[in-house]
């Protein structure tokens, strides 16, 4: 059984309920509440920006919807500054979470309200699930005793809770290996793939000096056998011309004639060969290092093809699995280089949390739920497969549509979101359409903050 984790943190995204609260008529309240436990303690953090400072104080409430425990747990009051904004942070212990008693599982919720008398005015709410309580009917806890009454009666439920969490953590490390498994997989085709590619190469180099000295010892050898052939001393050669000149009474004058005529028709036959052999080998060397060059300059050309050179490996047979549906983009983001573009919509929030294909929602649509907020006003975001220049996948990119104002960028960056590419190339005003990016190894399970 694999070894629960001793750290894990989520987001709750903090949205508008009453209107008349916003800083300004463009600028609309937004937020997270993170949850942070690692070993035995929890801590609570709340941002929010873009929120009216009001005479009456804001209070932070977390939501408990478990069973029996329905309550509302009161952290204090949330202190906004001239800007619109706050961000204060709690540590408890995870069985007593603001020491009321009840643990850190039974949270489902967070909100920011008002109180007027015993009413509860939300201002702004969200939840960790789809699953939405009515909530505002809720008890607020603030008697000790109450508190130790629920501690006692949460105690068998939480047993079950534990074992059904651990259950789930070990199905999770296992998925996890598996994927590790397929990454090391592809890892040592690819190695093996190029060890044997330069084996073959370096066969070929020792190998072109043998052929091209046997080639010349066979040239050499034609000459050899040619000059031979036609030598003017060869004696058979001067018996045929005495033969033929019979009649001739000066046999040595003959002779001479005969062999100067033959010297000089040997001498050219022998020029005109050596000129077309030379001409033969002056053209077949210009073509072969003419098709170099044509080649050199096609592989240039054609260095990086993804759509016609995408690799059928595992892991990249399971980003194409997630792929399909999403409408494939041409020609955005083009500063990041050898990266495929995919638009992902979304409508509404059940969108982002209703996927039935695990994959499709554990690589696209999971780790951007918190972001709805900044997606909602595009009804898109983007998601990016990007290679190095081997087309090896290297990194997953997401990306949420916006200018290249703060107020567009995601939790102003503290969550990966730090580079900005324009839509149209060239075009980086305030007010420019882009998109927020961030850069995720998945590999190592880290975000990759990228050097210009």
């Amino acid at each position: 059984m694999a070894q629960k984790k001793s750290y894990s943190r989520y987001f709750i995204i903090l949205q508008e309920d009453e209107k008349g609260y916003a800083l300004a008529s463009d600028k609309l309240p937004s937020g997270y509440t993170k949850l942070e436990i690692k070993n035995d303690k929890c801590k609570v953090s709340y941002y929010v920006q873009n929120l009216k400072k009001e005479s009456a104080p804001y209070y932070m409430l977390l939501i408990c919807n478990k069973k029996d425990v329905k309550k509302l747990l009161k952290l204090g009051e949330l202190n906004i500054d001239e800007h619109g904004r706050a961000e204060v942070s709690y540590e408890y212990p995870v069985e007593n979470v603001a020491n009321f008693g009840v643990g850190v599982d039974k949270i489902v919720g967070a909100a920011i309200v008002r109180l007027m008398n015993s009413n509860i005015i939300p201002v702004m709410s969200g939840f960790a699930s789809t699953d939405i309580p009515e909530w505002k009917g809720f008890s607020i806890i603030e008697s000790e005793l109450k508190r130790q009454e629920e501690a006692q009666e949460e105690k068998v439920e939480k047993a079950v809770e534990v074992k059904a969490e651990a259950k789930k953590e070990e199905q999770r490390e296992e998925s996890k290996e598996e994927q590790r498994n397929i990454f090391d997989e592809y890892e040592k085709k690819i190695e093996e793939e190029k060890v044997k590619d330069k084996e073959e190469e370096i066969k070929v180099i020792e190998e072109m000096p043998r052929n091209e000295a046997a080639q010349i010892e066979i040239s050499n050898n034609e000459e050899n056998i040619e000059e031979i052939e036609i030598d003017p001393e060869d004696e058979r050669h001067k018996k045929k011309c005495k033969k033929d000149s019979c009649e001739i009474k000066h046999e040595e004058k003959h002779e001479e004639n005969c062999e100067e005529k033959h010297e000089e028709k040997h001498e050219e036959n022998c020029e005109e060969k050596h000129k077309e052999k030379h001409e033969e080998k002056c053209e077949e060397k210009h073509k072969e290092k003419h098709e170099d060059k044509c080649e050199e300059k096609k592989e240039h050309k054609h260095e990086y093809k993804c759509d016609e050179n995408y690799p059928k490996d595992n892991i990249s047979m399971l980003f194409m699995d997630v792929a399909d549906g999403f409408e494939e983009l041409q020609g955005i983001c083009s500063e990041i280089k050898r990266c495929k573009w995919y638009k992902v919509p979304v409508y509404r929030p059940e969108d982002m949390t209703s996927c039935a294909h695990y994959n499709k929602y554990t690589v696209a649509y999971y780790p951007m739920v918190n972001y709805y907020p900044y997606i909602r006003k595009h009804g898109h975001f983007i998601l990016g497969y990007k290679h190095d220049k081997d087309n090896k996948m290297k990194y997953l990119v997401y990306g949420v549509p916006g200018t290249k104002s703060r107020i567009d960028q995601p939790f102003g960056g503290r969550t990966g979101f730090v580079t900005w590419v324009p839509l149209v190339e060239g075009e980086e005003e305030e007010n420019s359409q882009g998109y927020w990016l961030m850069f995720y190894d998945f590999r190592s399970s880290t975000i990759v903050i990228p050097v210009r």
